[in-house]
C-alpha cells in the first residue's frame, strides 16, 4: 500500500463519518423536524451511530497498521 493509498482509505473512512454525524442529525428529529426528547430513544439511536462510528475508527486504526506493517 502506498501513502496515497492510505490517505484515499483515510479519506473514505472520514467521510462514512460525515455521512453517519449527518445521519445521526436527521434521526434526532421527528418526520416533522421537532427533535426527539424522549431520553430511551436517544439512547438507541446514539448507541448505534456510536458503534457505526467505532467501526470506521476501528478501520482507520487497522488500515494504518498495516501500512506500517508493510514499510
Amino acid at each position: 500500500m502506498t501513502a496515497q493509498e492510505l490517505s484515499q482509505m483515510y479519506f473514505r473512512a472520514t467521510a462514512r463519518i460525515h455521512d453517519l454525524a449527518n445521519e445521526l442529525y436527521e434521526e434526532l428529529h421527528n418526520p416533522a423536524g421537532f427533535p426527539i426528547e424522549d431520553p430511551e430513544q436517544i439512547a438507541i439511536i446514539t448507541n448505534k451511530y456510536s458503534r457505526w462510528i467505532r467501526s470506521e475508527l476501528d478501520f482507520i486504526r487497522s488500515v494504518n497498521q498495516e501500512y506500517k506493517e508493510q514499510q
